[in-house]
């Protein structure tokens, strides 16, 4: 499990931008623990990297949720 910083890290993109997706809808934002933290899966990281790759290529973020 990752916090929002080491999946951000992962993915190569900012907390800023992780939160971003989470407010457009593209990256499911997951519950808080017992510690008051979010944990993201591995799968959460793909779907990051995925969105990233995306976005890279040019396709415009509101394209990218119906090419996942």
């Amino acid at each position: 499990m990752l916090t929002i910083s080491q999946l951000a890290a992962t993915a190569g993109v900012t907390v800023r931008t992780v939160r971003h997706y989470h407010q457009v809808g593209l990256l499911s934002e997951p519950e808080r623990d017992a510690s008051g933290y979010r944990r993201y899966t591995a799968q959460a990281a793909v779907d990051l990297i995925r969105i990233r790759t995306l976005a890279d290529a040019g396709v415009p973020l509101a394209r990218i949720d119906a090419l996942l």
